[in-house]
């Protein structure tokens, strides 16, 4: 939980430098509290809980740096600047996409009208942007579903679109906003104090409505059914009843997690009606979940096959997450299949944070694994069928 806040804080830190050093470079000006907009639209963009807000921001990141370095840059030929651009987009299509591609010309495309005074130049960006994806199109390597949509099932358009739109609406404010007075300039009697109070007093009221939209918009009931994966996975079965309690409804995947979390710490029988009542649901993406939360129970019932078949749709559906490829090891551990397992483990040790945790349980090395572990596997081989079971 630490990391990820921090890593997201780090992003809100790099979009802040970056909106800020655009904004003043294209259009010569501080630019002020309109800077901010940026912040509030990936603040609401975290809020929904199975958004790829992640995948979102990383696009946007890159395409405002990219950005504030190339406009940074004491460019002299409108021409090159924009040649520079093309291949720079290009290289941003392929990274994150077709929109972080096209903010990043967009900003340079006012950037070359707004101080270079170039219009072919500046509009030569636009289409510069635009060569990447046609080709990739063309040779039939992308879809183009892909190309409008490159993120995964989940997504909020609306809050996406917002997110990326929110530069240029910056600078667009920015534009229609008076300039602040010189030395030279004679103000009007009074007029200086009464713009000096506006200005904190909108800075203000901003803050008020973006802090208001954030704190209305957050789904707690997400947050606490997120709880309860994660710490079903970690184990800390006590920590999911507490959740459970808080919930109104539970989902589908949710009450599978009860259900194991309350078999563990021994309440079954006393305390499944305790809780509130299941609400069916089918959300975007909601299949994927579903069978990672049947694979583990499954596993420890015994019935090891329609585990192993369940958390194979689920890395299907969900990606490779750490939960279902140390799951998937522990399956064929448990079948005598070791090179099988070793395959799991291999991805699993290139994924951050959890490279010791797979070496430790490599199945060539058994003098290696920790002895917690090794009980585990010897007790998983009682319940296992060793017949086909009709359901």
């Amino acid at each position: 939980n630490c990391s990820g806040a921090l890593i997201f804080v780090l992003s809100e830190c790099g979009v802040l430098l970056t909106a800020l050093f655009c904004l003043a470079r294209i259009h010569g000006r501080a630019p002020g509290f309109v800077a901010l907009a940026p912040l509030f639209a990936l603040l609401l963009l975290r809020n929904r809980y199975g958004c790829p807000a992640p995948a979102i921001s990383v696009g946007f990141v890159l395409a405002l740096a990219a950005a504030a370095a190339h406009v940074g840059l004491p460019w002299r030929r409108p021409c090159l600047l924009t040649a520079v651009s093309g291949l720079i987009s290009s290289l941003l299509f392929w990274l994150a996409g077709l929109w972080s591609a096209l903010l990043y010309a967009v900003l340079c495309c006012v950037f070359v009208l707004r101080r270079m005074r170039n219009w072919p130049a500046g509009l030569g960006c636009l289409v510069l942007v635009l060569a990447a994806p046609l080709v990739a199109v063309g040779v039939g390597n992308l879809e183009l579903a892909e190309l409008v949509n490159p993120w995964s099932e989940g997504g909020d358009w609306i809050l996406a679109v917002a997110l990326y739109v929110s530069v240029p609406f910056a600078g667009a404010v920015l534009v229609l906003l008076p300039k602040p007075a010189t030395e030279s300039s004679v103000p009007k009697p009074g007029g200086g104090r009464q713009t000096a109070r506006l200005g904190p007093a909108v800075v203000v009221l901003a803050f008020l409505i973006g802090w208001a939209v954030v704190w209305l918009t957050f789904d707690r009931r997400q947050k606490l059914l997120a709880e309860m994966d994660y710490d079903t996975d970690c184990g800390q079965y006590e920590a999911v009843l507490a959740a459970a309690r808080q919930v109104k409804a539970l989902n589908d995947p949710a009450k599978i997690r009860l259900q194991l979390a309350l078999y563990h710490t021994g309440r079954l029988a006393e305390e499944l009606f305790s809780f509130h009542s299941l609400v069916e649901e089918a959300p975007a993406g909601g299949i994927g979940e579903g069978c990672r939360a049947q694979s583990q129970p499954l596993f420890e019932l015994g019935l090891v096959n329609d585990a192993e078949h369940m958390a194979s749709e689920a890395l299907v559906m969900e990606g490779d997450r750490p939960d279902l490829l140390r799951l998937l090891a522990r399956v064929h551990l448990t079948k005598r299949q070791p090179q099988a397992a070793q395959v799991f483990l291999n991805v699993l040790s290139l994924i951050p944070f959890q490279g010791e945790r797979a070496d430790d349980a490599w199945p060539t090395m058994a003098a290696g694994m920790p002895a917690t572990e090794l009980a585990f596997l010897a007790r998983m081989h009682t319940p296992v069928l060793t017949n086909d079971v009709l359901h």
